[in-house]
């Protein structure tokens, strides 16, 4: 420990301390990069028709593989009607996906059922119960 009134020592603990804040600042830019180029956002003049190979959860957006090898990430959707709501904790893998160009509704298959989502909308909001 140091005291108070050790100013030298306070300058290296300042510096120490904006040295970390830097460190950690590029890192956050540098793992925003790597996560725009290695999932390209889904948008609305992509199509889709394929399997889901590994999906992983960052903030509120879907990260997902497709067998095919395509990454894609999955913006915010919520569909009141399931459960859980959220597309991001929804989406399993093994699903099959299934969006054609020019829309913006995912489709996603599972066990011979299709559970609908508007890709950056709610909907069946009325249903809502938390």
């Amino acid at each position: 420990m140091f005291s108070i009134y050790d100013e030298k020592k306070w300058k290296f603990f300042l510096s120490l301390m904006i040295a970390g804040l830097l460190v950690c600042v590029i890192a956050l830019i540098a793992f925003n990069f790597w996560l725009d180029d290695g999932y390209p956002t889904l948008v609305e003049s992509d199509e889709i028709d394929g399997r889901v190979s590994d999906v992983s959860q960052y903030q509120s957006v879907a990260l997902i593989k497709l067998t095919d090898g395509k990454s894609l990430k999955l913006m915010p959707a919520r569909n009141y009607e399931y459960n859980p709501y959220n597309l991001n904790y929804f989406i399993e893998e093994g699903d099959l996906l299934r969006k054609k160009s020019g829309s913006d509704t995912l489709l996603i298959e599972r066990n011979d059922v299709i559970y609908v989502f508007v890709v950056g909308q709610n909907i069946n909001v009325d249903l809502r119960n938390d």
